[in-house]
């Protein structure tokens, strides 16, 4: 009866591993001149994240990108990657202060959620009346195309349903800055100061001896394009490693585009690149970041205050807030409506 026992369980067994086997698929791809194996189940093409599900559809608002020309110049790109919604409170202020802040520069929302009663915020309604910014709805199956990693993102990020909303917005800023070149802010990014007086190609530390990605600047050029490509391939080998950050791979790049970079300085350059201190763009650090819900003065000197997402009880800014001083000071259309209409 043991043995017999013992023989459907083997049995079992080896269907399972067979049953796996189908339902599964290698692909071969060229990360950095090494190939790796991926296995990726067919199944996640069906069975996929809620957050991420609009990743793979198109709607009569995504916009089909043409060429390099798409987006007129300078510009300010912002990225939304949810699937449930277009923008969040933190994000409408972001851009309203960028909007202020360069009234000659074109702010581009970059969104892939599908536009909807109940993904249409509120806030949209008053952004639209800026004069300076546009909406583009992206495609985020297609967003790689044309690149060397159009097959490793569609393979490895869209369909691999461990991937979620925050890895795939990471990815796309550095997508968008190779494509396109310009400055990418993160979604709570309020800028308090115009960029223009930084330069054309700036990064900022985060930490120590690391390079943030929470707001960046490259201009269009050839050298700036093989750059945002090394970092890419860093992110993308990450991925296929599972021990993901992006910072690591910012820096690991400028390290070899400038061997013996001395990182921790206020202040150094890199091959054209200005590298400005964390301070100027979030002088309050992510394990403070509740001093925003405190009473205080924003840092004048500080070009952005970073908000790190930080959770506002309810929906209204509270008032005598530091929050609420920088949002009156820039973003006080999005202040004014958050605050009346709750």
């Amino acid at each position: 009866m043991r043995r017999k026992y013992t023989k459907y369980l083997y049995i079992a067994g080896v269907l399972l591993v067979i049953g796996n086997l189908l339902g599964s698929c290698v692909v071969f791809l060229q990360v950095n001149d090494t190939t790796h194996f991926y296995l990726v189940n067919p199944m996640s093409y069906i069975i996929s994240q809620k957050d991420t599900l609009c990743y793979k559809k198109r709607t009569e608002n995504t916009a089909d990108i043409d060429g390099t020309g798409f987006f007129q110049r300078p510009t300010i790109f912002f990225h939304s990657t949810y699937c449930d919604k277009i923008l969040d409170d933190s994000t409408a202020c972001a851009i309203e202060s960028a909007a202020r802040l360069h009234p000659q520069t074109h702010i581009n929302l970059l969104y892939t959620s599908p536009v909807e009663l109940k993904t249409w915020n509120h806030l949209l309604s008053i952004l639209v009346k800026l004069p300076n910014f546009h909406m583009t709805g992206i495609h985020v199956e297609s967003y790689a195309d044309g690149t060397e990693f159009e097959k490793f993102w569609k393979s490895v990020v869209v369909y691999n349903k461990v991937v979620d909303y925050k890895l795939v917005a990471e990815y796309i800023k550095f997508l968008t800055l190779h494509k396109f070149g310009g400055t990418v802010l993160d979604k709570d990014v309020i800028v308090n100061k115009c960029l223009d007086e930084l330069g054309e190609n700036w990064v900022i530390r985060e930490g120590e001896s690391m390079l943030g990605t929470d707001a960046i600047a490259m201009s269009r050029s050839d050298f700036n394009r093989n750059f945002t490509a090394m970092v890419l391939r860093s992110f993308s080998q990450q991925i296929m490693k599972g021990n993901i950050n992006v910072s690591v791979a910012i820096t690991n790049s400028f390290k070899n585009l400038c061997p013996g970079t001395d990182f921790t300085e206020t202040y150094t350059r890199c091959h054209g690149y200005d590298i400005y201190d964390g301070k100027q763009f979030h002088p309050i650090d992510h394990s403070e970041r509740q001093q925003f819900l405190q009473s205080g003065s924003y840092n004048k000197k500080a070009h952005a205050h970073r908000l790190w997402d930080v959770e506002v009880p309810g929906k209204m800014i509270p008032y005598k807030t530091l929050y609420a001083e920088i949002a009156q000071t820039f973003c006080p259309w999005v202040f004014s409506k958050l605050n009346n209409e709750y």
